[in-house]
């Protein structure tokens, strides 16, 4: 049977398209017989970029291998500097520009505008119009089977954060304040469900609440046949000569419920504020905001207004119902939405999660493994130990807010501790933890991050190697790649300096955004102890369908969470995942769009194709993460 190293024919455009399912690669040639990339591939920015050198560098120079003789970090609680590394060697395994000089404003680069089209449809999509590997060979087919002792695997995955499992009580919430708006005097959350609402909901329920009676208002008036102008300054007096006393009303109980809630603190003797007392804290303040005034009211709800004003204008008041119910939040019970198992339900995406991890882990029997997730919360934590516990991992897991061993509390000690995220890992029985630390990374979303670095023993090659997992801000404030940069190499490097500089592997949602500076973030991320990195696609092949080959590519365009469906059936570049190792050898590497029927059964692009690219556009999420895996020898 043929093999992916010796193609029959060459291969079409940028790839060699084979389907070989039982192909066994017992170990890599010895030189790649890959053809060469079509002229163009890979590239460097265009001419006309305008690049300014550094006038010298931050740092004296230092031997490639002398990591640790670097400048010490500055003193805890001083502000983020430059980064205190030598610039990487001259060889640059990403086609980025130079930093620029320290006078000049940090800039992304300029690329030549596409032509102007009138119609909505996305510009065609070209290798030539991303920044990636310079050693990266897509392979459009499954990755073959690699039986080699020598080998480790690590999948990389942002499982999407549970929401619904962590907002069980967030209706009710909603249902409070809904009827303590119309008048009616209902009793507060008990305490229990109280303490399971994250601060998100709880700044997010008020401005929700106030659009719900605007839509319910405005059908009901509009269906006394009054126009839906009309109707709307009806409503917007109505919100405030009765919604708004009402929601006076609601922030004095619930400021006497937190003067009580704080002097049962006091009693306990504690001198801290109590989770349920932040709580409140945050309740009051958004429940205050909608009310200062009427315009600020109107002005929070503006968009929903105007969709309200839109349905009405097509004559579809029935569309006003829809936006109404859209606007509830339903409960979750566990059960499938409908008929079809979707993504909104964390117990059906954890089945998909299953069958996407072991189609990789299958195809490397013999090698040590590991999992690294994003977005894990602690009662999902839980079920995910259960998923795979026939595999028998070793799990590692710090909460993030409270920066302990990952546990499910039955009332909270640290506000929002119980929803927190969580950087978690999973070690087959082939890797056995030697040490573990963490640090925090910079945030200006308000939610906590924080980077997870194990050395592990590898028992089949008895070797060392070190697994650092992290996920970085999504909020891209000024500076915020910069000082995330130099957080990470600070940690990284106070992680060898409790033993001997080792080869690691690095990866996570990394959040790099084009239009907001990711070209020059990858590159800052890449000096000091990733000078001799090699990225994950750049092995002897990178195993992808064409259709998210590219989605982890930094596009131009600055396409954020959500990838663009293309004519030709393929994804644009969101470029939020990476992994990178250092001194360990790339042999391979691939990607998983994690695509579902509507069984919750993993969907093969290669023998369902029509099914999978269906599938693949009718998905429902707000963030295309893909399941990215590496092989690689230590």
């Amino acid at each position: 049977m043929a093999s992916p190293y010796t193609p029959a024919y060459p291969p079409p455009g940028y790839y060699y398209s084979g389907y070989y399912p039982q192909t066994v690669i017992s170990a890599p040639p010895a030189q790649s017989t890959f053809y060469p990339a079509p002229v163009g591939y890979p590239v460097t920015y265009p001419q006309t970029v305008n690049v300014v050198p550094p006038a010298q560098p931050f740092f004296p120079s230092v031997p490639a291998r002398s990591l640790l003789a670097c400048p010490q970090p500055e003193a805890a609680g001083a502000p983020l500097a430059q980064p205190f590394f030598s610039p990487a060697p001259a060889r640059s395994l990403l086609a980025y520009p130079q930093a620029q000089a320290a006078s000049a404003s940090p800039a992304p680069p300029t690329f030549p505008s596409a032509p102007a089209r009138k119609d909505k449809t996305p510009p065609p999509v070209a290798i030539r119009d991303y920044l990636h590997p310079e050693g990266c060979r897509i392979i459009d087919e499954p990755m073959p089977i690699y039986r080699d002792p020598t080998l480790v695997t690590g999948v990389f995955y942002n499982i999407l954060f549970p929401v619904e499992r962590q907002n069980r009580e967030q209706p009710t919430l909603v249902n409070y304040l809904l009827n303590s708006l119309k008048g009616k005097i209902p009793d507060f959350l008990t305490a229990e469900q109280f303490e399971t609402i994250n601060g998100y909901v709880l700044k997010a329920v008020p401005k929700k609440v106030f659009f719900i009676l605007l839509a319910q208002h405005t059908l009901e008036v509009v269906r006394k046949g009054e126009p839906i102008a009309e109707a709307l300054n009806f409503v917007q007096q109505k919100l405030e000569n009765e919604s708004i006393p009402a929601c006076q009303a609601v922030i004095a109980e619930l400021q006497q419920l937190q003067k009580e809630e704080q002097k049962a603190q006091g009693e306990s003797g504690s001198l801290s504020l109590s989770p349920t007392y932040q709580r409140f804290t945050l309740l009051i303040e958004s429940l205050s905001a909608c009310v200062t005034t009427v315009e600020t009211l109107m002005t929070l709800i503006a968009p929903e207004k105007k969709l309200i004003e839109e349905e009405f204008e097509k004559g579809n008041d029935e569309g006003v119902s829809l936006l109404v119910e859209k606007s509830k939040i339903q409960k979750y019970d566990g059960k499938a939405l409908g008929k079809e198992k979707t993504l909104k339900l964390f117990e059906n995406r954890l089945r998909v999660i299953e069958q996407a991890v072991e189609e990789i882990l299958v195809k490397t029997p013999d090698a040590a493994s590991f999992l690294a997730f994003q977005e894990v919360t602690p009662d999902a934590l839980e079920e995910m130990k259960t998923c795979w516990k026939k595999w028998h991992f070793t799990w590692i897991s710090i909460n993030n807010v409270s920066g302990e061993e990952t546990a499910v509390k039955p009332r909270e000690k640290i506000f929002e501790e119980s929803t927190a995220f969580t950087s978690t890992l999973a070690l087959n029985p082939f890797l056995k933890m030697r040490r573990q630390d963490s640090a925090l990374l910079p945030s200006a979303s308000g939610s906590v991050r924080r980077i997870l670095g194990v050395e592990v023993f590898n028992l089949k090659t008895r070797r060392p190697f070190i697994i650092f997992t992290t996920h970085t801000d999504h909020v891209i404030a000024d500076r915020l790649y910069h000082d995330t940069t130099v957080a990470i190499h600070r940690f990284i490097m106070s992680f060898f300096q409790q033993t001997l500089f080792m080869p690691f592997v690095f990866g996570g949602d990394l959040n790099a955004f084009e239009a907001l500076g990711a070209a020059q973030f990858i590159h800052e991320l890449r000096q000091g102890p990733f000078a001799r990195g090699q990225d994950y696609r750049e092995g002897e092949a990178f195993y992808v369908p064409k259709s998210i080959a590219y989605t982890t590519y930094i596009g131009k365009e600055g396409a954020r969470y959500k990838a663009t469906l293309l004519a030709d059936g393929t994804l644009t570049a969101n470029a939020l995942d990476h992994i990178i190792t250092n001194d360990l050898k790339v042999v391979t590497g691939t990607r998983s769009a994690v695509v579902y029927d509507s069984d919750g059964r993993l969907v093969d692009p290669y023998t369902q194709p029509q099914l999978y690219q269906e599938r693949l556009a009718a998905r429902r999420t707000a963030s295309d993460h893909t399941l990215n895996a590496v092989v690689f020898r230590a």
